[in-house]
């Protein structure tokens, strides 16, 4: 799926674009997942544990932009990735079909300047569009700042997973579930 590109204008007075992600933009994306799941505690893989190529980003943005029920989003400050959303079906069986799941990250330094809230619209409202009538995440319980972002656009906790997410320094976070009905 892709959506055409949206432009807002951000708390600081610069202008974010919003746009589907291509094959051409892979050699943006995997630095800024590299460097994401080094500066966050809240992603689910610890940077070496990113092992994707440039060429495999490629071919997987390539097969995003071809499906019709996948959408991945990236944020560009000029011609910067500074953040990057997306949902995905839970899966294709009827019962389950309406339902989504969403992921977003933005980068550490430009964090607190309404690029969240931008996404948010944006990922809302090509969900509704592709038919999708829930959407669903995870957030590991000490996010209070994705939290907060999550309740701000109705998403609400359903429920906790104890111990969802496991640290290499010996301890152990619970997931919040949130669900959004589109």
């Amino acid at each position: 799926m892709n959506m055409k590109p949206q432009v807002y204008q951000l708390e600081d007075m610069s202008e974010l674009v919003i746009r589907s992600l291509e094959k051409s933009d892979a050699p943006q994306v995997v630095p800024y997942m590299t460097s994401m799941y080094a500066q966050s505690t809240f992603l689910a893989r610890y940077s070496d544990e990113w092992k994707m190529s440039i060429e495999d980003e490629a071919t997987f943005l390539e097969s995003t932009e071809k499906a019709e029920k996948r959408l991945m989003l990236g944020g560009f400050l000029g011609h910067n990735l500074v953040a990057l959303c997306d949902f995905s079906p839970v899966g294709s069986a009827y019962k389950i079909a309406h339902r989504c799941q969403m992921g977003i990250s933005v980068a550490k330094i430009q964090q607190g300047k309404g690029i969240g809230s931008s996404l948010m619209e944006s990922l809302l409202s090509c969900a509704k569009q592709t038919g999708f009538s829930q959407m669903e995440l995870e957030v590991v319980a000490t996010n209070n700042a994705a939290i907060k972002l999550y309740e701000k656009f109705g998403f609400r906790r359903v429920g906790t997973i104890p111990r969802g997410f496991r640290y290499r320094e010996g301890y152990h976070a619970d997931l919040l579930v949130m669900v959004k009905e589109l």
